[in-house]
């Protein structure tokens, strides 16, 4: 009798493991749905942000080519995905371009590191020219090898032909004009040149201390134009420049912010000989 009821108490006990087990096997099988919907609406997400941004986004492997391209590149570059699968980052660019970005392409490939809005030439399917804006970023696997790229193209064409048109305008308008950073000349144009004396390879990346004639009138004019030009965008201001031959003359600055935010002050100064 006791080993009948022994027995009986352990398939009691084996009948309670395997309802254990059957709800660890729910569990688990019910964990698994999760994840697999997880999975699949995170999918579906990315498949939405890809669909939307107007940026083409691409990966490739160790080698620099094609293992993923999104949608998008048929608007930039008018080539369906499947066109650009297989085929190297440089196979899209003018024979020139091709080897200028090779080199930066083998540099990352040797020493994998992020880079951003590298600019660079491709050709649209048409034939026609597209200056793309490239960022990317490495993928490494586990065991800490390269394994390619993945990053985003931007058509930054029109955006491109604009500032090359403001830039023909800068450069050929009759009033001195100048580009600064911090009161550091970037560009001047002609009649800028015409007033000061100095061409402009002698004056990029001079501080626009070598107009003045003392420290002590550079200082007042960045204490009274500067300011104002950060709280309200634009200031006057009047003062002398010396200059190139060492002759004074009157001037009448004007300067204009060109950002709204940034550590730095860029402006655009207009100069006026009175």
């Amino acid at each position: 009798m006791y080993d009948s009821a022994k027995t009986i108490e352990d398939l009691f006990e084996e009948n309670d493991r395997l309802k254990q087990r059957i709800k660890e096997l729910e569990r688990s099988e019910s964990d698994h749905c999760l994840a697999e919907r997880a999975l699949r609406n995170s999918a579906e997400r990315f498949r939405s942000l890809v669909e939307a941004t107007s940026d083409w986004i691409w990966e490739t492997d160790y080698r620099g080519i094609y293992t993923y391209a999104s949608p998008k590149v048929k608007d930039i570059l008018g080539y369906e995905p499947l066109e650009v699968l297989g085929r190297a980052v440089t196979d899209l660019m003018p024979p020139g371009e091709a080897e200028r970005v090779a080199e930066i392409l083998a540099e990352h490939l040797e020493r994998p590191k992020p880079f951003q809005r590298l600019e660079n030439i491709n050709l649209h399917k048409d034939g026609r020219i597209v200056v793309i804006e490239t960022s990317g970023i490495p993928i490494i696997n586990e065991w800490g090898h390269l394994e390619g790229y993945r990053g985003i193209d931007r058509d930054i064409t029109r955006r491109r032909k604009a500032e090359e048109g403001l830039r023909a305008t800068f450069k050929a308008v009759p009033i001195g004009l100048s580009i600064m950073k911090d009161r550091i000349f970037r560009s001047v144009n002609q009649a800028w040149c015409d007033i000061t004396g100095y061409s402009e390879p002698e004056i990029i990346g001079h501080s626009t201390r070598i107009l003045y004639e003392d420290d002590a009138e550079y200082e007042r004019v960045g204490r009274e134009l500067y300011p104002e030009v950060s709280e309200q965008g634009i200031a006057s201001v009047q003062t002398t420049h010396r200059r190139k031959d060492g002759g004074i003359r009157d001037m009448v600055l004007t300067a204009a912010r060109l950002q709204s935010k940034g550590p730095s002050l860029e402006t655009v100064v207009v100069l006026e000989d009175i």
